[in-house]
């Protein structure tokens, strides 16, 4: 099942679906996000987390929004489930209850799920030194070059105190402060001894 779901204006922004309750729309729209590839959903969840209840549901199922696969365990159909989301066969899992649907709408374009087309089959996955890579050809050892130039560190950046971008002064700060510390306390002590 995938983790994002399109939502189509074209129905949503009809007067049908805006003459339901905001409840009704609300489940509508969390139905449609939980659904699988198929388009079906279990409403009975999704309704105790929308704290909505049987009636926002038979709202939608009257007015031709979702269709009920199987009443007693409330699994519904999104009825507009492909003009909301179109998705590649090779991205697709087939729903548990897709046999069910398929007896009771037959009429349906289903599509029906392939191979991924951007993965290789496993003797192409080797190169030319015989090791598996990833389907770009790139060795799975974890180690990339970013990681390698990241570690690399130019010695001639690094001197002796640690610092490194930057080249090092050739003053002595501390040396400075001392000095102009010792003459303004030597200051003092002349003062001291001219007033006594």
């Amino acid at each position: 099942m995938g983790s994002r779901r399109m939502i189509s204006k074209k129905i949503v922004e009809s007067t049908r679906f805006l003459r339901m309750p905001l409840t009704s729309q609300y489940l509508y729209m969390h139905l449609v996000l939980n659904a699988d590839d198929d388009g079906i959903v279990e409403a009975y969840p999704v309704m105790r987390i929308t704290k909505t209840n049987e009636d926002d549901l038979a709202v939608l199922i009257g007015r031709g929004f979702v269709f009920p696969i199987i009443e007693d365990e409330q699994i519904q159909f999104i009825e507009h489930w492909y003009e909301h989301n179109s998705i590649r066969a090779d991205r697709k899992t087939n729903s548990i209850y897709l046999t069910v649907l398929q007896e009771l709408k037959p009429e349906l374009p289903y599509v029906m799920p392939r191979k991924r087309a951007d993965r290789k089959k496993e003797k192409e996955k080797k190169n030319v030194e015989g090791v598996h890579g990833t389907s770009r050809g790139q060795p799975m050892d974890g180690i990339s070059q970013d990681k390698i130039r990241k570690d690399k560190v130019r010695k001639e950046n690094i001197r002796a105190t640690g610092f490194s971008n930057f080249k090092q002064r050739d003053t002595d700060y501390d040396a400075i402060a001392q000095l102009l510390i010792n003459q303004a306390m030597s200051e003092e002590e002349s003062r001291d001894v001219c007033d006594s």
